[in-house]
């Protein structure tokens, strides 16, 4: 079932989708790597910060595996999905922007996610900040 506008303006004001803490900055880049970029259950655990590209207005995803590719012999003319969601035009800002999401996302885990195979990362619960700890297949509880 799709979250409508009403309901995403209701998560951002309860904060269950935020930039006030790790923790509710990790739920909009898993909120928005569905709705922007349709990834399904499974492909979340495969992907990683080098699938993105961030520019001033724009977030550019690489797909890497999916559902119907695997990086078999059966797959080599297989080429991955790329999508380019552009935000808003060059110069203008709104709130909530997912380019900024994702900027203050990526920035506060270059270092952790050297290494781990995994795009979302423990957040911290005494800092604004990730340790280097894949976040487990049922740890997205979506409680503030």
């Amino acid at each position: 079932m799709a979250v409508t506008e009403v309901e995403e303006q209701t998560f951002w004001q309860i904060v269950l989708l935020g930039k006030g803490s790790a923790k509710s900055l990790l739920n909009p880049a898993y909120y928005y790597n569905g709705k922007l970029f349709g990834l399904r259950g499974g492909e979340h655990r495969s992907i990683v910060v080098s699938n993105f590209e961030i520019g001033d207005n724009f977030i550019r995803f690489e797909e890497n595996v999916a559902k119907t590719f695997h990086g078999g012999l059966g797959n080599l003319k297989y080429v991955p999905r790329v999508v380019k969601h552009i935000c808003h035009a060059v110069g203008e800002k709104h709130e909530p922007c997912s380019v900024d999401i994702y900027q203050m996302y990526i920035e506060l885990v270059p270092n952790q996610s050297k290494g781990v195979k995994a795009f979302y990362l423990k957040p911290n619960c005494k800092r604004f900040a990730y340790d280097k700890l894949p976040v487990g297949i049922n740890s997205f509880s979506f409680v503030v």
